[in-house]
Protein backbone atom coordinates (compact mmCIF):
# COMPACT_ATOMS: atom_id res chain seq x y z
CA UNK A 1 0.00 0.00 0.00
CA UNK A 2 1.27 3.48 -0.92
CA UNK A 3 1.87 5.76 2.05
CA UNK A 4 0.00 9.07 1.76
CA UNK A 5 1.42 12.20 3.38
CA UNK A 6 0.06 15.66 4.07
CA UNK A 7 -2.84 17.37 5.78
CA UNK A 8 -6.61 17.37 5.43
CA UNK A 9 -9.04 19.70 7.18
CA UNK A 10 -11.91 17.92 8.98
CA UNK A 11 -14.80 17.48 6.59
CA UNK A 12 -12.58 16.74 3.60
CA UNK A 13 -11.58 13.20 4.50
CA UNK A 14 -13.44 11.85 1.46
CA UNK A 15 -10.90 13.60 -0.76
CA UNK A 16 -8.06 11.81 1.03
CA UNK A 17 -9.91 8.52 0.57
CA UNK A 18 -10.35 9.23 -3.14
CA UNK A 19 -6.67 10.13 -3.49
CA UNK A 20 -5.65 6.83 -1.89
CA UNK A 21 -8.17 4.97 -4.05
CA UNK A 22 -6.50 6.35 -7.19
CA UNK A 23 -3.35 4.43 -6.26
CA UNK A 24 -5.29 1.25 -5.58
CA UNK A 25 -7.68 1.30 -8.53
CA UNK A 26 -6.56 3.79 -11.17
CA UNK A 27 -2.88 3.03 -11.66
CA UNK A 28 -1.53 6.06 -9.83
CA UNK A 29 2.25 5.94 -9.32
CA UNK A 30 3.09 9.32 -7.83
CA UNK A 31 0.86 12.34 -7.34
CA UNK A 32 -0.10 15.38 -5.33
CA UNK A 33 -3.44 17.11 -4.81
CA UNK A 34 -4.20 20.41 -3.11
CA UNK A 35 -7.43 22.31 -2.53
CA UNK A 36 -7.98 25.83 -1.22
CA UNK A 37 -11.34 27.06 0.04
CA UNK A 38 -11.95 30.76 0.68
CA UNK A 39 -8.22 31.37 0.37
CA UNK A 40 -7.18 28.72 2.91
CA UNK A 41 -5.74 25.23 2.31
CA UNK A 42 -8.10 22.40 3.21
CA UNK A 43 -6.31 19.55 1.41
CA UNK A 44 -2.63 19.03 0.65
CA UNK A 45 -1.59 15.44 -0.04
CA UNK A 46 1.21 13.64 -1.84
CA UNK A 47 2.51 10.11 -2.18
CA UNK A 48 4.04 7.46 -4.39
CA UNK A 49 7.13 7.87 -6.56
CA UNK A 50 8.42 9.18 -9.85
CA UNK A 51 7.54 7.30 -13.04
CA UNK A 52 10.45 4.87 -12.80
CA UNK A 53 9.89 4.34 -9.06
CA UNK A 54 13.43 5.52 -8.34
CA UNK A 55 12.58 8.37 -5.94
CA UNK A 56 9.66 9.06 -3.61
CA UNK A 57 7.21 11.75 -4.66
CA UNK A 58 7.51 14.25 -1.81
CA UNK A 59 6.25 17.62 -0.64
CA UNK A 60 9.26 19.12 -2.42
CA UNK A 61 8.71 17.36 -5.76
CA UNK A 62 8.02 19.35 -8.91
CA UNK A 63 6.40 18.21 -12.15
CA UNK A 64 6.32 19.51 -15.73
CA UNK A 65 2.56 20.03 -15.97
CA UNK A 66 2.34 20.16 -19.77
CA UNK A 67 -0.69 22.15 -20.95
CA UNK A 68 -1.85 22.90 -17.42
CA UNK A 69 0.76 25.65 -17.93
CA UNK A 70 -1.78 27.37 -20.18
CA UNK A 71 -3.84 28.25 -17.10
CA UNK A 72 -0.93 30.26 -15.69
CA UNK A 73 -0.35 31.88 -19.08
CA UNK A 74 -4.03 32.79 -19.31
CA UNK A 75 -3.89 34.26 -15.79
CA UNK A 76 -0.97 36.47 -16.85
CA UNK A 77 -2.96 37.78 -19.82
CA UNK A 78 -6.09 38.34 -17.71
CA UNK A 79 -4.00 40.32 -15.25
CA UNK A 80 -2.73 42.56 -18.06
CA UNK A 81 -6.30 43.13 -19.26
CA UNK A 82 -7.36 43.99 -15.71
CA UNK A 83 -4.55 46.53 -15.45
CA UNK A 84 -5.62 48.20 -18.68
CA UNK A 85 -2.43 47.24 -20.50
CA UNK A 86 -4.05 44.83 -22.95
CA UNK A 87 -7.38 45.14 -24.77
CA UNK A 88 -8.85 41.76 -25.73
CA UNK A 89 -10.76 43.36 -28.61
CA UNK A 90 -7.75 45.21 -30.03
CA UNK A 91 -5.80 43.70 -32.93
CA UNK A 92 -2.75 41.69 -31.94
CA UNK A 93 -0.86 43.83 -34.46
CA UNK A 94 -1.51 46.92 -32.32
CA UNK A 95 0.95 45.46 -29.81
CA UNK A 96 3.03 43.33 -32.17
CA UNK A 97 3.18 45.10 -35.56
CA UNK A 98 5.04 42.30 -37.32
CA UNK A 99 2.07 40.02 -36.66
CA UNK A 100 -0.09 42.05 -39.05
CA UNK A 101 1.30 40.26 -42.12
CA UNK A 102 -0.40 37.71 -44.37
CA UNK A 103 -3.99 38.67 -43.62
CA UNK A 104 -3.64 38.71 -39.82
CA UNK A 105 -3.91 42.46 -39.31
CA UNK A 106 -7.43 42.31 -37.85
CA UNK A 107 -7.09 39.28 -35.55
CA UNK A 108 -8.07 40.47 -32.05
CA UNK A 109 -6.29 39.36 -28.91
CA UNK A 110 -9.30 37.37 -27.73
CA UNK A 111 -9.14 35.14 -30.82
CA UNK A 112 -5.60 34.20 -29.86
CA UNK A 113 -6.78 33.43 -26.33
CA UNK A 114 -9.75 31.42 -27.63
CA UNK A 115 -7.84 29.30 -30.19
CA UNK A 116 -9.61 31.01 -33.12
CA UNK A 117 -6.60 32.71 -34.74
CA UNK A 118 -6.00 30.04 -37.39
CA UNK A 119 -2.41 29.35 -36.34
CA UNK A 120 -2.64 25.93 -34.63
CA UNK A 121 0.92 24.96 -35.51
CA UNK A 122 3.88 25.95 -37.63
CA UNK A 123 4.12 24.18 -40.95
CA UNK A 124 7.03 21.70 -41.01
CA UNK A 125 8.32 23.54 -44.07
CA UNK A 126 9.38 26.35 -41.71
CA UNK A 127 12.34 24.12 -40.85
CA UNK A 128 12.19 24.47 -37.06
CA UNK A 129 13.80 21.70 -35.05
CA UNK A 130 13.91 20.58 -31.42
CA UNK A 131 13.16 23.24 -28.82
CA UNK A 132 12.72 25.80 -31.61
CA UNK A 133 9.35 24.16 -32.37
CA UNK A 134 8.17 25.10 -28.86
CA UNK A 135 9.80 28.41 -27.98
CA UNK A 136 12.22 31.08 -29.12
CA UNK A 137 12.65 33.94 -31.60
CA UNK A 138 12.52 31.71 -34.69
CA UNK A 139 9.07 30.43 -33.71
CA UNK A 140 7.88 33.98 -32.97
CA UNK A 141 9.09 35.13 -36.39
CA UNK A 142 7.54 32.13 -38.13
CA UNK A 143 4.14 32.88 -36.59
CA UNK A 144 4.41 36.58 -37.41
CA UNK A 145 4.92 35.74 -41.09
CA UNK A 146 2.50 32.82 -41.33
CA UNK A 147 -0.79 32.82 -43.18
CA UNK A 148 -3.78 31.60 -41.14
CA UNK A 149 -4.84 28.04 -41.87
CA UNK A 150 -8.49 29.14 -42.06
CA UNK A 151 -10.36 32.44 -41.98
CA UNK A 152 -9.68 33.62 -38.42
CA UNK A 153 -12.71 33.75 -36.17
CA UNK A 154 -14.81 31.41 -38.33
CA UNK A 155 -13.52 28.18 -36.77
CA UNK A 156 -11.31 27.05 -33.94
CA UNK A 157 -8.75 24.37 -33.22
CA UNK A 158 -6.59 23.77 -30.19
CA UNK A 159 -3.32 25.71 -30.54
CA UNK A 160 -1.28 23.21 -28.53
CA UNK A 161 2.07 25.02 -28.66
CA UNK A 162 1.40 28.20 -30.58
CA UNK A 163 -1.08 29.47 -27.98
CA UNK A 164 1.78 29.93 -25.57
CA UNK A 165 4.12 31.52 -28.09
CA UNK A 166 1.48 34.02 -29.22
CA UNK A 167 0.43 34.84 -25.66
CA UNK A 168 4.02 35.04 -24.47
CA UNK A 169 4.96 37.49 -27.21
CA UNK A 170 1.98 39.67 -26.28
CA UNK A 171 3.24 39.76 -22.69
CA UNK A 172 6.71 40.71 -23.88
CA UNK A 173 5.42 43.46 -26.17
CA UNK A 174 3.21 44.94 -23.46
CA UNK A 175 5.52 44.64 -20.44
CA UNK A 176 9.02 44.43 -21.89
CA UNK A 177 9.65 41.22 -19.93
CA UNK A 178 9.25 37.57 -20.81
CA UNK A 179 6.20 35.69 -19.62
CA UNK A 180 8.43 33.61 -17.33
CA UNK A 181 9.68 36.79 -15.67
CA UNK A 182 6.16 38.21 -15.46
CA UNK A 183 4.82 35.05 -13.82
CA UNK A 184 7.71 35.06 -11.35
CA UNK A 185 7.38 38.69 -10.26
CA UNK A 186 3.64 39.35 -10.54
CA UNK A 187 2.11 36.01 -9.51
CA UNK A 188 4.59 33.53 -8.03
CA UNK A 189 6.49 35.93 -5.74
CA UNK A 190 3.44 37.62 -4.13
CA UNK A 191 1.81 34.25 -3.49
CA UNK A 192 4.95 32.30 -2.56
CA UNK A 193 4.48 29.79 -5.37
CA UNK A 194 6.80 27.12 -6.67
CA UNK A 195 5.75 27.81 -10.26
CA UNK A 196 8.07 28.57 -13.13
CA UNK A 197 7.92 28.96 -16.89
CA UNK A 198 11.65 28.45 -17.34
CA UNK A 199 12.94 26.53 -14.34
CA UNK A 200 16.13 27.85 -12.66
CA UNK A 201 18.89 25.25 -12.65
CA UNK A 202 19.04 25.20 -8.85
CA UNK A 203 15.60 23.53 -8.83
CA UNK A 204 16.19 20.95 -11.58
CA UNK A 205 16.94 18.20 -9.05
CA UNK A 206 13.43 18.55 -7.61
CA UNK A 207 11.67 17.53 -10.84
CA UNK A 208 10.05 14.10 -10.71
CA UNK A 209 10.26 12.55 -14.18
CA UNK A 210 6.90 11.43 -15.52
CA UNK A 211 6.16 8.80 -18.10
CA UNK A 212 5.14 9.90 -21.61
CA UNK A 213 1.51 10.99 -21.82
CA UNK A 214 -0.96 8.44 -23.11
CA UNK A 215 -1.33 8.82 -26.86
CA UNK A 216 2.12 10.40 -26.99
CA UNK A 217 2.89 8.88 -30.37
CA UNK A 218 0.75 11.53 -32.01
CA UNK A 219 -2.39 11.39 -34.14
CA UNK A 220 -3.23 8.57 -36.54
CA UNK A 221 -2.86 10.28 -39.90
CA UNK A 222 -4.71 7.50 -41.70
CA UNK A 223 -7.82 8.24 -39.63
CA UNK A 224 -7.98 11.89 -40.75
CA UNK A 225 -9.54 12.92 -44.06
CA UNK A 226 -6.82 14.09 -46.49
CA UNK A 227 -6.98 17.65 -47.79
CA UNK A 228 -8.68 19.03 -44.68
CA UNK A 229 -7.39 21.51 -42.12
CA UNK A 230 -7.60 18.68 -39.60
CA UNK A 231 -5.25 16.58 -41.76
CA UNK A 232 -2.79 19.47 -42.01
CA UNK A 233 -2.90 19.87 -38.24
CA UNK A 234 -2.29 16.14 -37.81
CA UNK A 235 0.74 16.26 -40.12
CA UNK A 236 2.23 19.18 -38.22
CA UNK A 237 1.42 17.50 -34.91
CA UNK A 238 3.42 14.41 -35.85
CA UNK A 239 6.48 16.58 -36.45
CA UNK A 240 5.83 18.44 -33.20
CA UNK A 241 5.52 15.19 -31.22
CA UNK A 242 8.84 13.95 -32.59
CA UNK A 243 10.54 17.22 -31.66
CA UNK A 244 8.93 17.17 -28.22
CA UNK A 245 10.14 13.66 -27.42
CA UNK A 246 13.66 14.42 -28.62
CA UNK A 247 13.79 17.54 -26.45
CA UNK A 248 12.24 16.05 -23.31
CA UNK A 249 13.98 12.71 -22.92
CA UNK A 250 15.25 12.49 -19.31
CA UNK A 251 17.75 9.90 -20.55
CA UNK A 252 19.50 12.75 -22.40
CA UNK A 253 20.55 14.99 -19.48
CA UNK A 254 21.69 17.86 -21.68
CA UNK A 255 18.41 18.00 -23.63
CA UNK A 256 16.40 17.56 -20.42
CA UNK A 257 18.15 20.47 -18.71
CA UNK A 258 17.66 22.70 -21.74
CA UNK A 259 13.96 21.81 -21.83
CA UNK A 260 13.43 22.57 -18.14
CA UNK A 261 15.21 25.92 -18.48
CA UNK A 262 13.31 26.99 -21.61
CA UNK A 263 10.31 29.30 -21.38
CA UNK A 264 7.49 27.30 -22.99
CA UNK A 265 4.27 29.06 -21.93
CA UNK A 266 2.01 26.50 -23.61
CA UNK A 267 3.31 23.33 -22.00
CA UNK A 268 6.59 23.75 -20.13
CA UNK A 269 5.51 25.04 -16.73
CA UNK A 270 7.02 23.36 -13.68
CA UNK A 271 5.09 23.37 -10.42
CA UNK A 272 3.32 21.28 -7.78
CA UNK A 273 -0.27 20.75 -6.70
CA UNK A 274 -0.07 23.30 -3.88
CA UNK A 275 1.08 26.10 -6.18
CA UNK A 276 -1.52 25.29 -8.84
CA UNK A 277 -4.28 25.36 -6.23
CA UNK A 278 -2.95 28.50 -4.56
CA UNK A 279 -2.67 30.41 -7.85
CA UNK A 280 -6.21 29.52 -8.87
CA UNK A 281 -7.52 30.26 -5.38
CA UNK A 282 -6.13 33.79 -5.70
CA UNK A 283 -8.19 34.33 -8.86
CA UNK A 284 -11.46 33.89 -6.94
CA UNK A 285 -10.57 34.79 -3.34
CA UNK A 286 -7.93 36.50 -1.25
CA UNK A 287 -4.94 34.33 -0.33
CA UNK A 288 -2.79 35.76 2.46
CA UNK A 289 -3.74 39.27 1.41
CA UNK A 290 -3.28 38.68 -2.34
CA UNK A 291 -6.15 38.65 -4.86
CA UNK A 292 -5.05 38.32 -8.48
CA UNK A 293 -8.28 38.87 -10.41
CA UNK A 294 -11.46 40.74 -9.62
CA UNK A 295 -14.85 39.09 -9.99
CA UNK A 296 -15.45 41.26 -13.07
CA UNK A 297 -12.22 40.08 -14.70
CA UNK A 298 -13.05 36.45 -13.93
CA UNK A 299 -16.45 36.86 -15.57
CA UNK A 300 -14.83 38.34 -18.68
CA UNK A 301 -12.13 35.66 -18.80
CA UNK A 302 -14.76 32.92 -18.50
CA UNK A 303 -16.88 34.26 -21.37
CA UNK A 304 -17.09 31.42 -23.94
CA UNK A 305 -15.15 32.07 -27.13
CA UNK A 306 -15.68 28.77 -28.94
CA UNK A 307 -19.37 28.03 -28.31
CA UNK A 308 -21.25 27.82 -31.61
CA UNK A 309 -18.04 27.94 -33.66
CA UNK A 310 -16.99 25.05 -35.90
CA UNK A 311 -14.14 22.92 -34.60
CA UNK A 312 -11.58 21.91 -37.23
CA UNK A 313 -8.98 20.46 -34.85
CA UNK A 314 -8.02 17.01 -33.66
CA UNK A 315 -9.81 16.91 -30.33
CA UNK A 316 -13.32 17.48 -31.62
CA UNK A 317 -15.94 19.66 -30.03
CA UNK A 318 -15.75 18.42 -26.44
CA UNK A 319 -13.51 21.29 -25.33
CA UNK A 320 -14.75 24.83 -24.65
CA UNK A 321 -12.60 27.90 -24.14
CA UNK A 322 -12.74 31.37 -22.67
CA UNK A 323 -9.67 33.63 -22.58
CA UNK A 324 -7.24 30.71 -22.64
CA UNK A 325 -9.04 28.94 -19.80
CA UNK A 326 -10.82 25.69 -20.53
CA UNK A 327 -14.48 25.75 -19.52
CA UNK A 328 -16.65 22.82 -18.38
CA UNK A 329 -18.27 20.61 -21.00
CA UNK A 330 -20.19 17.31 -20.90
CA UNK A 331 -17.02 15.25 -21.35
CA UNK A 332 -14.75 17.58 -19.33
CA UNK A 333 -16.85 18.64 -16.33
CA UNK A 334 -15.56 21.05 -13.74
CA UNK A 335 -16.55 21.26 -10.11
CA UNK A 336 -19.53 23.36 -11.24
CA UNK A 337 -20.59 25.01 -14.49
CA UNK A 338 -18.65 28.13 -13.44
CA UNK A 339 -15.26 26.42 -13.08
CA UNK A 340 -12.34 27.51 -15.27
CA UNK A 341 -8.78 26.21 -15.59
CA UNK A 342 -6.73 23.88 -17.76
CA UNK A 343 -5.64 20.22 -17.84
CA UNK A 344 -2.28 18.95 -19.02
CA UNK A 345 -1.43 15.87 -21.06
CA UNK A 346 -0.88 12.89 -18.82
CA UNK A 347 -3.39 14.00 -16.21
CA UNK A 348 -2.35 17.26 -14.51
CA UNK A 349 -5.19 19.63 -13.67
CA UNK A 350 -5.67 23.06 -12.16
CA UNK A 351 -8.83 25.12 -11.89
CA UNK A 352 -10.77 27.68 -9.91
CA UNK A 353 -14.44 27.69 -9.06
CA UNK A 354 -16.03 31.08 -8.30
CA UNK A 355 -19.22 29.51 -6.96
CA UNK A 356 -17.43 27.71 -4.13
CA UNK A 357 -14.33 29.99 -4.06
CA UNK A 358 -12.14 26.93 -4.60
CA UNK A 359 -8.67 26.57 -6.07
CA UNK A 360 -7.69 23.04 -7.11
CA UNK A 361 -4.37 21.51 -8.19
CA UNK A 362 -3.46 17.96 -9.12
CA UNK A 363 -0.17 16.67 -10.58
CA UNK A 364 1.01 13.16 -11.34
CA UNK A 365 3.89 11.08 -12.64
CA UNK A 366 1.82 8.31 -14.23
CA UNK A 367 0.12 9.30 -17.50
CA UNK A 368 -3.45 8.12 -17.78
CA UNK A 369 -5.13 10.97 -19.64
CA UNK A 370 -4.79 11.01 -23.46
CA UNK A 371 -6.51 14.37 -23.92
CA UNK A 372 -10.00 13.29 -24.97
CA UNK A 373 -12.33 12.57 -22.06
CA UNK A 374 -12.02 13.13 -18.34
CA UNK A 375 -9.34 11.29 -16.39
CA UNK A 376 -10.95 8.85 -13.91
CA UNK A 377 -8.59 10.16 -11.22
CA UNK A 378 -10.04 13.67 -11.61
CA UNK A 379 -13.59 12.41 -11.54
CA UNK A 380 -12.88 10.50 -8.35
CA UNK A 381 -11.34 13.53 -6.62
CA UNK A 382 -14.02 15.93 -7.84
CA UNK A 383 -16.85 13.66 -6.72
CA UNK A 384 -15.32 13.57 -3.25
CA UNK A 385 -14.85 17.34 -3.22
CA UNK A 386 -18.47 17.95 -4.27
CA UNK A 387 -19.63 15.69 -1.46
CA UNK A 388 -17.46 17.59 1.03
CA UNK A 389 -18.88 20.93 -0.12
CA UNK A 390 -22.51 19.78 -0.14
Amino acid sequence: MVEIHGDVTPGFGAVADAFAENFARHGEVGAGVAIYLDGHPVVELWGGSDAVRARPFTEDSLVVVQSATKGATATCLALLVQRGLLDPDAPVAAYWPEFGQAGKQDIPVRWVLGHLAGLPDVDPSAGLRGLATMTGPALVDALAGAEPWWVPGTAWAYHATTFGTLAGELVRRVTGTSIGQFLATEIAAPLGLDFWIGLPERHHHRVAPAGPPAGAGGPDLAAVEPGTVRHRIAQAALASFAAFHAATDPADPRAWRAYLAAEIPAAGGVTNARSLARMYAATVSEVDGVRLLTDATVDRARAPQTDGVANVGLFGAQFRYGWGFQLPSPTMPGLTARSFGHPGAGGHLGFADPQHRVGFGYVCTSPRWPGADSDPRWLNLLAALRAALA
